[in-house]
């Protein structure tokens, strides 16, 4: 398979589709769970969304996009944003929830720019439980792409899989699912742990010295 271009093309389809998603979901994962951590009224308007998201198995999104959008990029990539978004929503609205409401209170009496406040307090504030929870949703996005391919997308490593097992072709199929495997580990050792290790880090007080 690696000597064929196929192989490149479906390996480079799924890792784009779940980098777009994963883009997607921290994107709003920010805007939002700022928003919704500093702001009642907002956390009370996103929950019920959130929460309902939250609730909804991936094959129902699979099923839903297939009928809106048909196949292609968009089920795997809503479908993914879909299943991460909640818990790194969450995730950062709770510790912007919990920074020290009293440096809110000094930057409001000194006037400071909220461009700035944002920068140098709410940024660096929940760095570590943005991390936390961006280093599950790169190593979860791999997978639900791939479970989003094989049931409604025709390219992709999840697609590939699915067709090696409608062909009966176990060696073709044991091959896609040692290359998934292969780049869940990957991604595992040299992303995800070592940013484990910087959020552990800063979260301590001595801030890892």
């Amino acid at each position: 398979l690696v000597l064929t271009f196929e192989f490149w093309e479906h390996l480079s389809i799924t890792i784009f589709r779940s980098m777009a998603a994963l883009t997607i979901t921290v994107m709003l994962s920010l805007v939002t769970g700022i928003a919704a951590g500093r702001a009642r009224r907002i956390m009370e308007l996103i929950s019920p969304l959130v929460a309902f998201l939250q609730a909804m198995p991936p094959i129902l999104w699979v099923t839903l996009v297939m009928v809106w959008a048909g196949t292609g990029n968009a089920v795997p990539v809503l479908v993914v944003v879909a299943s991460l978004f909640p818990p790194m929503f969450q995730s950062i609205a709770m510790a912007s929830a919990d920074l020290d409401s009293r440096l809110f209170m000094m930057a409001k009496l000194y006037r400071v720019n909220p461009v700035r406040i944002l920068k140098d307090l709410i940024l660096p504030g929940i760095f570590p439980h943005f991390l936390a929870g961006f280093s599950f949703a790169l190593g979860s996005s791999l997978k639900v792409a791939a479970v989003a391919e094989f049931l409604g997308a025709d390219q992709g490593i999840g697609a590939r899989i699915y067709w090696a097992y409608r062909m009966m072709e176990m060696d073709v199929l044991f091959a896609w699912a040692l290359v998934l495997v292969g780049l869940g580990v990957g991604i595992d050792l040299g992303v995800i742990r070592p940013m484990r290790s910087i959020a552990i880090s800063t979260n301590r007080p001595d801030g890892g010295n």
